[in-house]
């Protein structure tokens, strides 16, 4: 299978470029003019890779794609401007020029919040409509998986999981909502499978996929359990900070991924428990 994927160099983008290489699949990567490659490195000299600019067409039909998975995104504490860029506009633009190149699947990384939550999410929405438009009108297939919050071995500092166990290792004073609201959290080892495994199905059409364990703690039982398995002597301050206005729980409805042969299949406090540990060794 040829698979061309975006966000080549962010922290699942660059993931699911080893998992589809080491699963013997040709790859191509596409990010913003200027990103860092450095976390591509290991596997540069095994894929094509491309910068979007103005050859980024020409590039693609020489590639000869089957399949696209869409994992660009910039979040809420982004500018505006540049969420708009790399949620709605790229990919709006990689779309029609993979469709015009003969592609079979679009497979598009889309969050499980609720769509009016905040702007990253409002944008991730509105670029699905346009899914669903050329599922109709442009045959393709058009795959959104709704994932949860994911978690793994060297993400960025900026997310949730890996910001809180540094914290809690440097033993700093974590100052947060009551953490009351739930969220379930996917290990990134699972999700490498199941974009893998869904590529190998026949899925026709437009299909929304909902993508998580269907296990949902509580943000504070999550904090509470890395502060006891890290040791740290940290002041955990629930409550210090106020809620978001509408503040969802969250939690996967794995009926989909079931009946796809497929799921997630580390528990939360296994997976947590994994990366502090091969991090203190």
């Amino acid at each position: 299978m040829k698979v061309l994927i975006t966000g080549a160099t962010g922290y699942l983008g660059s993931r699911l470029i080893n998992q589809f290489v080491d699963n013997g699949h040709e790859v191509m990567g596409v990010d913003i003019n200027g990103a860092n490659l450095d976390c591509l490195q290991n596997i540069i000299g095994k894929i094509s890779f491309a910068y979007f600019d103005d050859e980024i067409g020409e590039k693609i039909f020489k590639f000869k794609l089957d399949t696209v998975i869409n994992t660009a995104c910039l979040y809420e504490r982004e500018d505006y401007i540049s969420m708009v860029q790399a949620n709605y506009l790229f990919p709006l633009k990689m779309l029609n020029i993979c469709i015009e190149s003969g592609m079979k699947t679009w497979i598009n990384t889309n969050s499980s919040l609720p769509i009016y939550l905040n702007k990253y999410t409002l944008l991730k929405s509105q670029f699905c409509q346009w899914g669903n438009y050329h599922s109709i009108h442009s045959k393709i297939n058009y795959l959104d998986l709704r994932l949860e919050n994911f978690y793994g071995a060297g993400e960025p500092d900026s997310h949730f999981i890996s910001w809180v166990i540094k914290k809690l290792k440097n033993n700093e004073k974590l100052e947060m909502t009551d953490g009351t609201q739930k969220r379930d959290f996917v290990c990134i080892q699972d999700l490498l499978k199941i974009y893998l495994g869904i590529c190998k199905k026949d899925i026709i059409g437009y299909k929304e996929i909902p993508i998580g364990t269907g296990e949902a703690p509580s943000i504070r039982e999550i904090i509470e359990y890395l502060h006891m398995v890290t040791g740290s002597k940290s002041q955990l301050c629930f409550g210090s900070v106020p809620m978001r206005l509408n503040e969802p729980s969250s939690s996967c409805d794995t009926s989909i991924i079931d009946s796809l042969g497929l799921s997630c299949e580390i528990g939360w406090k296994d997976g947590m428990k994994k990366i502090i540990e091969e991090d203190m060794r």
